[in-house]
């Protein structure tokens, strides 16, 4: 593994242990529905952003059960802007 650290610049570790502190985190805290009214307390976004982000497609969504539900880990990821 030390082997493998000295071939990476700072910027590749950074990316690496960045990485691996998401699976981390995904284990400990694993992803939650939310409906839309927990989203906009979770992400401090008002309701016609997260629809408006939603019906962009830059937010995933599930509509299946006719009530917008969305995952933590997909609203994280939008609130960070992957």
């Amino acid at each position: 593994m030390g082997e493998i650290l000295h071939q990476l610049n700072e910027s590749q570790i950074l990316i690496k242990l960045s990485e691996l502190i998401h699976q981390i985190e995904k284990i400990v805290h694993p992803p939650v529905w939310l409906d839309i009214k927990k989203a906009i307390q979770y992400s401090s976004l008002s309701n016609s952003t997260l629809k408006r982000a939603i019906r962009r497609g830059n937010l995933k969504a599930s509509k299946v059960s006719g009530k917008i539900l969305i995952k933590s880990d997909w609203l994280d990821q939008y609130l960070i802007g992957k």
